[in-house]
C-alpha cells in the first residue's frame, strides 16, 4: 500500500502542501499498489476522494475532534450513501 497526502490542507500536516483529489486520481491511476488518502479529509469531501480510486481513507481530526461517535457515524453513512448510489 501506499500513502499519498495531504490531499485538503490540514491541522496535523501545516507544513505539506495539499495534492487535491485530480493529482490523487492520477496516482491512483498510475500505481500498481493500493492507495490510501490522508490528510484535510473530512465527512463533506470524503465523496470526491473516494470517487478517485483510492482503497482507505486516513481521517485523524476529523474523526477525533469533537463528538468521536458522531464524526465516525457521518463517515459511516456517507460511506453507505456512496454504496447506495453504486
Amino acid at each position: 500500500m501506499v500513502s499519498i497526502g495531504a490531499i485538503y490542507p490540514s491541522k496535523t500536516k501545516p507544513t505539506v502542501t495539499p495534492q487535491g483529489t485530480d493529482k490523487l486520481r492520477r496516482y491512483v491511476e498510475m500505481s500498481t499498489k493500493p492507495v490510501i488518502a490522508i490528510g484535510g479529509i473530512d465527512r463533506n469531501n470524503l465523496p470526491d476522494v473516494l470517487s478517485t480510486g483510492v482503497c482507505a481513507v486516513a481521517a485523524v481530526r476529523a474523526l477525533l475532534e469533537g463528538d468521536v461517535k458522531k464524526n465516525c457515524e457521518a463517515f459511516i453513512n456517507v460511506i453507505d450513501t456512496i454504496k447506495k448510489m453504486g
